[in-house]
């Protein structure tokens, strides 16, 4: 095994999800470290190492909602993929949102992967661990 586990920023405000999507993780025997913030502005804050977050991991993979308190999700796949440094980190929306609108939107700036949340826990770990593929290194 790695010793040192992948570093997972996962952008969401609803507490639930963020702990479905961490067992989900868990699930797919994967050895990581997750990051939660709850805000756009957290999350490039992150990405950037800006304020609080100075000393913390680069995202080997980003995981944003999309409907979030302070901007949409899809600033944050901006910001991402507009850097140089930063646009080959994967990013996976996972969001409750169905509108094709929504999908094609995230996917012309670049987003790695589209989910849409579901409420059913198998379904919910099954679609969470699609994202395996978009990790750096083999399980």
């Amino acid at each position: 095994m790695n010793t040192i586990p992948l570093q997972i920023l996962l952008v969401e405000d609803n507490t639930g999800d963020a702990v479905l999507t961490q067992l989900a993780l868990k699930a797919a025997n994967i050895y990581f470290k997750l990051h939660v913030v709850d805000s756009v502005k957290q999350g490039l804050d992150f990405v950037f190492k800006r304020n609080k977050y100075i000393d913390t991991y680069t995202p080997d993979i980003i995981i944003t909602d999309l409907n979030l308190p302070d901007f949409s999700g899809t600033k944050l796949i901006q910001e991402v993929k507009q850097t140089k440094r930063l646009k080959n980190i994967p990013v996976v929306v996972m969001t409750t949102s169905n509108m094709e609108s929504d999908r094609m939107k995230c996917m012309e700036l670049k987003a790695n992967h589209y989910i849409v949340k579901d409420m059913d826990f198998d379904n919910f770990v099954d679609n969470v661990q699609t994202i395996t593929r978009y990790l750096p290194l083999a399980l």
